[in-house]
């Protein structure tokens, strides 16, 4: 179904393609952004619409229009900005000090009784669903989960629910929920923030004696806050914080009700969260819930130290109480659940004999931590990975091919993803269908993609953006129209030993603040690599052959660290740095270039450290146009031109160089005499 949208909403970039779908747009009313939801389910958007009218908080993303209609509905609120709670965490290091985490639950807990006094529950609460507006205030937004507090305990046989964040209440049929509902997501961030991890599954809590998590919070943090996060995320909703209010009151030191006596130890391992999403879920009695055998014990065993030897019988006993076990979790829980929290081995293949016949069916169930391994083939789905699932070729000698019909072959949207040994390719299309994300989109989060062989008529073959710190390894990208690795909006991540031959466009992109770390790469038959807008991070230890243009360009501000790497045989310069280009360019060996081995031009500012600049086609170094640079125990040997030729209006400083072999005289200096 064609989205439809009035016109006074201006779409930001190339419309998003199926429902539902959210974006960025521009009011053009009042030339301010906004971000829309557009869905075909039209219960959704107008029960969102309906929470958001009667809530004005400044500490709740504001409606600003929204319409239903038979060919879909859409809901457009302000455009905060700022990052969610989860990059906000990653980009300060980790965990964060309990000083800012309580600076945020203050600002938070007093939304949420605003929210709470209007009737309405979040439901959703997550360091996702979070976006902060400097650092310490947060503006809680998607509220597409919410409902009455009357309407949420009503007779509902699902719920949406992100695992970690989601109270038990949410996933059982005779629990109510309340305010104390939204005070678990607060404590659930908390730990978060706290931990640098989620806390566990609600239901795998219910069997906790105490129900404590104190002696997972790092050991600096005052008692007076722990307790709280503790009291909080206690998952028997009676023993919570009643309003948000009243935990607030805790929060700013007020004793507990119930004195607690566990002490504060650390014990936890820092990891980034996988940025769970809001999932559907099958509601089930309390009494399943606590009845159910101990599943991850059946479905998932470890491997003990091999016990002595055993009569068939006493050997097949404990298989038979395991299959079971396993058998009846899948009657307990409903088979979706347990395919959803337990099974972790998954297996494709489009004949219809595995788990799934697509892969875009095994990602919609399989949940964290699941390995999804994919028969020979070809697949046609545009895939969205949202959580941590590894993807895998079944035969590592006959991988499966990715090439969807239009859209990017995946794109991640999490953290923790691994692609490992597939093909992934974006044929040449024209139209509403194309995609000028390219192939492999690391949409944020921190995915790996390994061992694969990537190509891309159209757009990059990987497009890593929006803060993503991914690790892009031991690939080969061939051919293809569109650039090879482009990374942008302050991307890091590291990009090593992969292999780039033939393609028309620039091998690897750097912009947008981005600072990944691109070591020992090869770089063949291939356009150059770029450093713009202000990009940073290390090029280090790489070989470009052949390049189609210049091999490296450095301009408009950027300042990368460009060390060791051999580049041989470009079509024009070895490197060329413009338009107030930085960078300390140290250790290179720039050969047999066509044109000047490096030149700097517009303004540049590198420094020149170390490098072999030899048998190229005109001059060894060229310094034109106002530039300045530091030149310093470079060897310059053997070029057609000069050595060095430095340009009017340039400044330069010269230390322990050697030029040797080229045209005479070997340092020619065109400035005017002072």
């Amino acid at each position: 179904m064609a989205m439809t949208l009035p016109d006074r909403l201006r779409i930001e970039g190339p419309p998003p393609e199926g429902a539902p779908a959210r974006f960025a747009a521009t009011d053009t009313q009042t030339e301010t952004r906004v971000f829309v939801k557009w869905d075909t389910a039209a219960p959704t958007i107008r029960r969102e619409a309906e929470v958001l009218s009667a809530i004005a908080s400044p500490g709740v993303a504001r409606l600003v229009d929204w319409h239903e209609g038979p060919q879909g509905s859409w809901l457009a609120t302000e455009f905060v900005d700022g990052d969610n709670l989860e990059t906000f965490i990653a980009a300060n290091g980790g965990p964060l000090d309990p000083v800012t985490v309580v600076a945020i639950l203050k600002r938070l807990g007093e939304t949420l009784g605003e929210v709470h006094s209007k009737g309405f529950l979040h439901r959703d609460l997550k360091p996702a669903n979070v976006v902060m507006q400097g650092d310490t205030t947060p503006v809680i937004v998607d509220f597409g989960a919410a409902e009455t507090i009357e309407s949420a305990n009503a007779s509902q046989d699902h719920s949406f629910v992100s695992d970690g964040y989601g109270a038990p209440e949410q996933y059982l049929t005779d629990k109510p929920e309340g305010a104390w509902t939204d005070v678990y997501g607060l404590g659930a961030i908390a730990y978060r923030a706290l931990t640098g991890k989620a806390p566990p599954f609600a239901l795998d809590r219910l069997a906790d004696e105490t129900g404590s998590i104190l002696a997972e919070l790092p050991g600096d943090c005052p008692v007076a806050i722990g307790r709280s996060i503790d009291w909080a995320l206690r998952p028997e909703p009676a023993d919570r914080p009643q309003s948000a209010e009243a935990w607030l009151q805790v929060l700013g030191g007020a004793p507990l009700p119930r004195a607690q006596k566990t002490r504060l130890v650390a014990a936890f391992d820092p990891q980034f969260d996988d940025l769970p999403p809001t999932i559907p879920v099958r509601r089930i009695p309390l009494a399943t819930a606590m009845s159910a055998p101990p599943l991850q014990a059946a479905v998932m065993p470890t491997t003990p130290a091999a016990p002595p030897r055993r009569g068939g019988l006493s050997i097949a006993i404990p298989l038979l109480f395991g299959l079971v076990a396993i058998l009846a979790a899948a009657a307990w829980y409903g088979w979706p659940f347990y395919e959803r929290y337990y099974k972790k081995a998954w297996t494709v293949d489009a004949t219809g004999s595995a788990d799934a016949k697509t892969i875009a069916e095994a990602l919609s169930r399989a949940g964290p931590g699941a390995v999804i391994s994919i028969a020979p083939g070809t697949y046609t789905d545009s895939l969205v990975i949202a959580h941590s699932v590894q993807l895998q070729a079944a035969l590592e000698d006959d991988p499966p091919l990715i090439a969807p019909a239009e859209g990017p072959c995946l794109v991640s949207e999490g953290s923790g993803a691994v692609i490992s040994n597939l093909r992934l390719a974006l044929p040449a299309e024209s139209g509403a269908s194309a995609s000028p994300l390219g192939c492999v989109v690391v949409d944020g989060g921190s995915m790996t993609v390994e061992n694969s062989e990537i190509s891309s008529a159209q757009g990059p073959a990987v497009f890593i953006r929006n803060g993503a710190n991914p690790s892009v390894t031991g690939n080969t990208i061939d051919g293809g129209t569109g650039p090879g690795i482009v990374v942008a909006s302050g991307s890091t991540g590291m990009i090593s030993g992969n292999t780039l031959k033939g393609l028309e466009k620039q091998s690897v992109v750097v912009r947008g603040g981005a600072t990944p770390d691109i070591t020992d790469n090869t770089i063949e038959s291939s356009g150059g690599v770029v450093f713009i807008e202000g990009a940073g991070g290390s090029f280090r230890g790489n070989r470009i052959l052949s390049a189609r243009a210049n091999a490296i360009e450095i301009g408009t501000g950027a300042n990368p660290l460009v060390a060791d790497n051999m580049i041989k045989d470009a079509a024009e310069a070895g490197i060329y740095i413009y338009d107030y280009g930085n960078g300390r360019i140290e250790g290179n060996a720039i050969v047999a270039g066509k044109l000047s081995g490096i030149v700097v031009a517009g303004g540049g500012r590198p420094a020149l450290i170390g490098n072999s600049v030899r048998d190229n086609g005109e001059h060894g170094v060229l310094v034109l146009d106002q530039s300045r640079i530091v030149l310093e125990r470079n060897a310059v040997e053997n070029n057609k031109g000069h050595g060095l030729v430095v340009g009017p209006g340039s400044k330069i400083e010269l230390k322990d160089n050697t030029f040797e072999g080229n045209t005479n005289p070997q340092v020619l200096d065109t400035r005017p005499p002072k």
